[in-house]
Parts: C-alpha cells; sequence; structure tokens
C-alpha cells in the first residue's frame, strides 16, 4: 500500500447500497477509504502499518461485527472501531464499548456525524501510534542500560536518596553519582526530574 497514504478509513459492510454510500461520503471529505464486504476478507487483507479507524456492521452474514471485535483484540490490534447497525439493542451497544468500540452509529447513518466521529477516531489512532512509538523508544533506551544502571534507576525514580542508595548496594556515593550521570546521559534526559518523568510514564503504560 502506498507508504504516501496519512490515514485509512476502513468499511465493512455486506449491504451494497450502504457500503457505496459510506466510501463516497468519507471520500468526498479526502479519507483514503477501503471497502469490505465481509469480516473474513478485512483479516485477510489488513495491516496494522498505518494510521486509520474501522467503520464496522454489527449484523455481517458470516462472522459478525462482535466476532471480528473479539478476533481484532485476541491478535493484539488496537484499530478504532464505529459499528453501525440498524437493528441494535442497547445489549448490543453497552458489548461493542466494554470491549472497546469508540462509537455506536445508527443506521440510517447522519453523514455529518460519521464525518466528525470518522475524524476524531483518526485522531484516537495517530495518538496511540505517538505513545506507542514514545513507549517503545523509552523500552529501548532502558534495554540498553546494564544491570547496575537499571538497579540505581529504580531506586532514583523511587524517590531514594543517594547515600541510601549507596548503603543499600554497598558502593560509594561518588560511584552511585557516576552512574547516575551516566543514567541519565543514556536515557537522552538533561535532569533526574525529567528521568522519574520517563521511567514512570513507562510503568504506568506497562502496568495498565
Amino acid at each position: 500500500m502506498n507508504a504516501q497514504i496519512q490515514s485509512i478509513v476502513y468499511v465493512v459492510d455486506d449491504d451494497d447500497v450502504v457500503l457505496r454510500a459510506v466510501v463516497r461520503c468519507l471520500e468526498q471529505v479526502g479519507h483514503h477509504v477501503v471497502p469490505f464486504r465481509s469480516a473474513e476478507d478485512f483479516l485477510d487483507q489488513y495491516q496494522d502499518n498505518h494510521v486509520g479507524c474501522l467503520v464496522l456492521d454489527l449484523c455481517l452474514t458470516g462472522m459478525n461485527g462482535h466476532r471480528l471485535q473479539e478476533e481484532l483484540r485476541e491478535r493484539d490490534i488496537c484499530i478504532p472501531i464505529l459499528f453501525m447497525s440498524g437493528h441494535a439493542s442497547i445489549q448490543d451497544a453497552t458489548q461493542s464499548f466494554r470491549m472497546g468500540a469508540v462509537d455506536f452509529l445508527e443506521k440510517p447513518l447522519d453523514i455529518e456525524c460519521l464525518k466528525r466521529r470518522v475524524a476524531a477516531a483518526i485522531e484516537k489512532d495517530r495518538s496511540r501510534r505517538k505513545k506507542k512509538r514514545r513507549l517503545d523508544e523509552i523500552g529501548r533506551l532502558i534495554d540498553g542500560l546494564t544491570d547496575r544502571e537499571r538497579e540505581i534507576m529504580r531506586l532514583v525514580v523511587d524517590g531514594m536518596a543517594t547515600k541510601k542508595i549507596a548503603h543499600q548496594l554497598d558502593i560509594s556515593p561518588k560511584t552511585v553519582e557516576v552512574h547516575r550521570s551516566n543514567i541519565t546521559k543514556r536515557m537522552c534526559v538533561e535532569s533526574v526530574a525529567q528521568l522519574v518523568g520517563m521511567v514512570t510514564e513507562y510503568r504506568l503504560a506497562n502496568e495498565s
């Protein structure tokens, strides 16, 4: 797929009339749209290498929308999903949101609403990917530290003073200071405060 494409809207609906209408209205506002008539076709062809979102009909023939949503979760694919349905119950909508959908639209679709919700979903995915790249980079920097540097960094981030770190590890305070200086350089930060913020962000992301 063209690497110059900035974002993609995938649309899955087995009703050709609805599918064409959704594609047309989204293309009119500049989106690159890729349509599918079944969940199976989408799974076979989807590649998670562009910012985007999925506009998904709930009541598909074959694999339905919720089953596709489950399959994407099992594959650890985090594309924002906007469900659409003309016959959905409150329970259907609740289940969709509980499983991570970002929106649920009723048919017949409000076209202006659809455009707004798709734009919001794309921005959500763009922000998620940006955060993931940052966390991946932090992880790479941490992996580049020695075991002793990671140990000292953990104690620094936990708020332990230099003398206490030295006592706990049975090394001199000067050695702790040297390690701390090396850690900040290798983690590409200019201060301990920045280091604490970076590592705390990484910890919280991995705990969630």
